[in-house]
């Protein structure tokens, strides 16, 4: 019959006892497994609640956090009424006078700053150039970052270091002259005469070349405009600097 073990034969290590440990064993492991997993999904909603439930207008310190300012001038019963501390008239007790009416106020005497003379005036068409010395563009052909044999002009000293910034343009000085050996051709906008004799007698020249301070921008940024502005004309006060090629200041 189907409930008769008559003619079944079971494997020799077969033990009915171990087998059913083994499963409880593994039935306590999936209850643990999934135990947990609840408890982590719990976790997650009761997270997700707490976030959903803050506003921005609940938003608040924690009770005692921030202390209420003293309320100045309400009465003697608030400690800081009448005079609101300040004492009895004078310069201090009045609105904007604890620092003094203005920086360097000296009571209502004449202060420093008019009591001395005026000195000399700020020059509107005064032009300030970066200077780079002679000695710089030799260190700098010897290190390999100029090249010598191709025209040197205010990029290219840019982009080798010999300067950060110059937003009026550049004078080349004369210092390190005695030092200079190499025969080059210089592009600059201003240049001293001891700096001109020095290129010219190793057989270079030195050409000046009038930027505006946009037209500056444009050569040492170019990748700063969409489209280069046009070069601009030297002021008639300059015309006869940058007239003739050899010219100097």
């Amino acid at each position: 019959g189907i409930g008769s073990s008559k003619g079944v034969k079971l494997p020799k290590r077969f033990c009915l006892a171990s087998t059913l440990t083994v499963a409880l064993k593994m039935s306590a492991v999936v209850r643990q497994v999934l135990s947990s997993l609840g408890s982590a999904v719990r976790c997650f909603h009761n997270t997700m609640n707490a976030a959903a439930s803050v506003r921005l207008n609940e938003l608040a310190d924690n009770k005692g956090a921030r202390a209420a300012g003293r309320r100045i001038g309400r009465g003697i019963g608030s400690s800081k009424g009448k005079t609101s501390g300040r004492g009895h008239k004078g310069q201090k007790a009045r609105s904007g006078g604890s620092g003094g009416p203005y920086r360097g106020f000296e009571g209502g005497q004449t202060h420093l700053s008019k009591r001395l003379p005026k000195v000399g005036f700020n020059n509107r068409n005064s032009i300030s150039y970066e200077p780079v010395n002679l000695a710089r563009v030799s260190s700098l052909i010897r290190e390999g970052k100029l090249d010598a044999s191709k025209n040197i002009d205010m990029k290219a000293l840019f982009d080798a270091g010999a300067f950060s910034s110059a937003p009026q343009g550049v004078k080349l000085l004369g210092t390190g002259a005695e030092i200079f050996q190499h025969t080059v051709n210089i592009e600059v906008s201003s240049a001293s005469k001891a700096a001109i004799a020095a290129v010219e007698k190793q057989g270079g020249t030195v050409d000046l070349v009038y930027y505006n301070k946009l037209n500056m921008r444009a050569l040492l940024h170019p990748e700063k405009f969409v489209v280069l502005p046009r070069t601009a004309r030297p002021p008639p006060r300059l015309y006869e600097k940058y007239a003739s090629a050899g010219s100097q200041d």
